[in-house]
């Protein structure tokens, strides 16, 4: 039986139509041009084709099943980027995908960022069993030949250590800009996979593009999700905030009593245009515009954390608008 990375490295041969012997492995199974883990529940990846039937990239699911199967995903991405010919590679969550209606074989990579090391504190109150120290005396996470993260020990004035500090590694996706086809509809439609790097822990998201756009590259993708409203602010210079989708563009001069003039309404800790934002003060307009001020809140339901730290907005009144996503997922 072959093994498991064996298995990939075949499947990726046979779809170029290097190698078409029969195919079987013990945990990773093939289908024909797809590639599944465990069973056909669970799709590891699948090629991407042109019109004309010719390999013209490679998509992997970047959904979390198991650790056995986050095993295999670890093969599958090894052996395209070992034997894939050089071709573009996308790691989306299937289930976004799916989410979004997108037909997977319609799928074209516009752009695909690559996968980054992005450093991350570590720190222990003690050592732990696999840590090592090399001739010189220094201590390391693993064996140092093993590409181990060197470890600072902390001392108190008796000569003791108090605790351990490292900086390790954590794998980013990269991020990508698709077009495909979209089940029920049409026309195709075009959509991002990135991350929201305002947050902490960068926050992953799937969503399409507002209709009429044609971005070439990621950042212009970014640049579709603002709205006209921040892209004016932004080249007047005002200040502009974000909590997720949703903008806060500063207004000058605006007072209270100019807004209970204009027919607004007030409410404390009110809701913003429907989302699961929330701000400390809110004004509703009759127009149907919405302003805020004081800190802006994500509040989901009970049942879920928020997905986004609280963001100070200050005592100026700001006009709330939501970026331009035409589907919310």
């Amino acid at each position: 039986m072959a093994s498991h990375s064996d298995t990939c490295d075949r499947w990726v041969r046979r779809v170029q139509g290097a190698d078409l012997r029969e195919l079987q492995g013990s945990r990773i199974v093939a289908r024909g041009d797809r590639i599944y883990s465990y069973g056909t529940h669970f799709e590891l990846a699948r090629p991407l084709r042109d019109k004309q039937g010719a390999l013209v990239a490679w998509l992997l699911n970047g959904d979390r099943y198991s650790v056995s199967t986050t095993q295999h995903q670890s093969h599958i991405r090894d052996a395209i980027r070992r034997l894939g010919g050089g071709l573009p590679l996308v790691i989306i969550p299937h289930s976004a995908l799916a989410s979004a209606g997108v037909v997977l074989d319609s799928i074209e990579i516009i752009e695909a960022t690559p996968d980054t090391m992005v450093p991350v504190p570590r720190s222990s109150t003690r050592p732990h069993k696999w840590w090592h120290r090399d001739d010189r005396g220094r201590l390391w996470t693993a064996n140092p030949q093993g590409g181990g993260h060197e470890v600072t020990e902390h001392w108190n004035a008796d000569g003791e250590v108090t605790h351990y500090t490292w900086t390790a590694e954590r794998h980013r996706l990269g991020e990508s800009l698709i077009r495909a086809k979209v089940h029920g509809r049409r026309n195709r439609a075009y959509f991002l996979s990135g991350f929201d790097m305002q947050e902490a822990n960068p926050l992953y998201f799937f969503c399409e593009l507002p209709r009429g756009v044609h971005p070439a590259t990621v950042a212009e993708a970014y640049e579709a999700l603002k709205p006209a409203t921040v892209k004016t602010a932004e080249a007047m210079g005002r200040t502009v905030h974000r909590q997720g989708d949703v903008f806060a563009v500063a207004l000058t001069g605006t007072t209270k009593r100019d807004l209970r003039r204009d027919g607004a309404t007030f409410a404390k800790r009110g809701q913003l245009l429907g989302t699961n934002h929330e701000a400390s003060e809110v004004a509703y307009l009759p127009d149907g515009t919405t302003l805020a001020r004081g800190t802006l809140w994500h509040t989901p339901p009970p049942w879920r954390d928020p997905d986004h730290k609280r963001v100070t907005i200050g005592r100026a009144w700001h006009v709330i608008v939501k970026n331009t996503v035409p589907v919310s997922v």
